[in-house]
């Protein structure tokens, strides 16, 4: 671990943060501006996607504004691990609840060698279960950034912005993954969620 710190020239003040929410709640966006901001401090980064998932192709991160930003996309923690670079000063990860546990002592031996790790994913599933690593990532993080998004359903009834902290499907399945976007999910308020007491 010291000889990688020294190949890599950094003091050893990495960091975790994690960026989690529901869906439409803004994480990618977000993640997105820190790198930006990693960019104009001069910066070296990489950006990464889980190859599992297929929201505007493999090698792209995008958001629901439109933004597309390659990326690389890995199979597993262990594989990003072996493709970050010696340079490199900040990691980005998008739809961290798609890669294995192996991604949560990966994300810890980065920020121990001075990286900082900033990973955006949901927390919860359609059902509210945590989902993939999200909560080990949460528990090692410096930093955890909860974004909420907007219940429509109470916001039009109510004409109020009803903060909304779950997704909901809206497609027949009970698959865990499920790829989608509007067509296929909502963001829910506890009320509205189907899996909520009130709804089941």
């Amino acid at each position: 671990m010291d000889d990688e710190r020294q190949s890599r020239g950094l003091n050893g003040h990495g960091k975790i943060d994690v960026i989690t929410g529901p869906m439409f709640s803004g994480k990618t966006k977000e993640l997105i501006r820190r790198i930006e901001r990693a960019e104009i401090a001069g910066l070296q980064f990489q950006r990464f996607t889980p190859s599992e998932d297929t929201l505007g192709g493999t090698s792209n991160w995008k958001c629901h504004s439109d933004q597309v930003y390659p990326a690389t996309p890995v199979a597993s923690g262990t594989e990003l691990e072996g493709v970050v670079l010696p340079e490199t000063k900040v990691v980005g990860i998008d739809e961290g609840q798609f890669l294995d546990d192996s991604i949560v002592e990966v994300a810890v031996r980065l920020a121990d060698c001075g990286v900082h790790v900033i990973i955006a994913g949901l927390d919860q599933d359609f059902k509210r279960r945590p989902f993939g690593p999200m909560p080990l990532l949460m528990a090692v993080a410096d930093r955890v950034i909860k974004l909420r998004a907007v219940c429509k359903n109470c916001s039009r009834s109510s004409g109020e912005e009803i903060p909304a902290m779950h997704s909901r499907r809206l497609v027949a399945s009970e698959e865990v993954v499920v790829i989608g976007e509007e067509n296929e999910y909502e963001a829910s308020c506890r009320r509205c969620h189907p899996e909520s007491n009130g709804n089941k």
